[in-house]
């Protein structure tokens, strides 16, 4: 497969393997019951309101309709906030940057930068999706991780534009809201790219022994996101950060940070907000809810 048409692939898929970043990595246990809760939250101070909403970017048709709560949200706010402009994932430029970033520029292949071992790992993983690893030579090694996980999770059923953000961001779109956006897809892409090489290779790894349990394992992550249970998504989307300090600290703890300003900023505007990203980054203590009630603002889940 020559670049051009590795990028095309790649730009194609381009939402599902940016933004399933945080599922890649977990390991789950058994879900037993779901609570009456929503994954949505009413941030409040004084008279001004915004609605903190956990994500999960990748849905299938059959996921809809939504709880209601999640609904009443979207209806009460003025502005949509997002983590990206979605719009920016079409845009040709993306696919270039993605080439930029992820593919090796000196020359060196897969081949070379792997050990012989999960270089063999993949190479059967690939073959059992009908693909061949050579195709994807000079891609770097968190590209192929997320580029691997994505494709297991379409193969799934699981698809982008069912995602949560897509859902409301097309809504905004149709009601004229106004669509904000956190960050750039450049920063998010410069998020994987600049984890160093063994960082790279031991996520590849790990995502390469747990594929073939991914559709369980993503299904019981939904089950728990959709009746809003924060114990059991934050127990399984962040327990295996603690062996990837470096991951978590550039995918969630400086990310939140960055954010931050911005959600309290929203607070103090006469409309309401209503912020959507991925239900990581609001567990735990570096978490977005946990920084909103250390800050003194009322945090209400619906």
């Amino acid at each position: 497969m020559s670049s051009r048409s590795n990028g095309q692939s790649i730009s194609g898929r381009f939402g599902a393997i940016v933004i399933i970043a945080l599922f890649q990595i977990v390991a789950l246990g058994e879900i037993k019951e779901t609570h009456a809760k929503s994954p949505v939250w009413k941030i409040q101070k004084g008279a001004n309101r915004i609605y903190l909403m956990g994500s999960v970017h990748l849905l299938k048709k059959e996921d809809y309709p939504l709880p209601e709560p999640l609904e009443k949200a979207f209806a009460d706010s003025q502005k949509l906030v997002e983590e990206v402009n979605l719009d920016e994932l079409d845009d040709p430029a993306t696919q270039q940057m993605i080439l930029a970033k992820g593919l090796n520029k000196d020359n060196k292949t897969l081949r070379q930068v792997l050990s012989a071992d999960t270089y063999e790992l993949a190479r059967k993983q690939m073959e059992t999706m009908g693909l061949e690893l050579k195709e994807f030579e000079r891609f770097k090694p968190w590209l192929l991780d997320l580029t691997l996980t994505a494709l297991s999770l379409e193969k799934l059923g699981f698809e982008p534009r069912y995602g949560i953000d897509k859902y409301f961001f097309d809504k905004a779109k149709q009601e004229r809201k106004e669509i904000l956006s956190l960050e750039t897809v450049e920063y998010q892409l410069s998020r994987f790219d600049g984890m160093s090489a063994k960082m790279q290779e031991a996520l590849l790894l790990q995502s390469l022994k747990e594929i073939d349990t991914l559709g369980k394992e993503f299904a019981e992550i939904l089950r728990a996101w959709r009746g809003g249970d924060t114990e059991v998504l934050e127990s399984t989307l962040l327990e295996n950060f603690k062996e990837f300090p470096e991951v978590y600290s550039q995918l969630v703890v400086e990310r939140n940070g960055n954010w931050m300003p911005r959600i309290e900023s929203f607070l103090q505007q006469k409309d309401n907000y209503l912020v959507v990203v991925g239900a990581g980054h609001l567990l735990g203590k570096e978490g977005l809810l946990a920084l909103l009630k250390t800050k003194g603002y009322s945090v209400e889940q619906l």
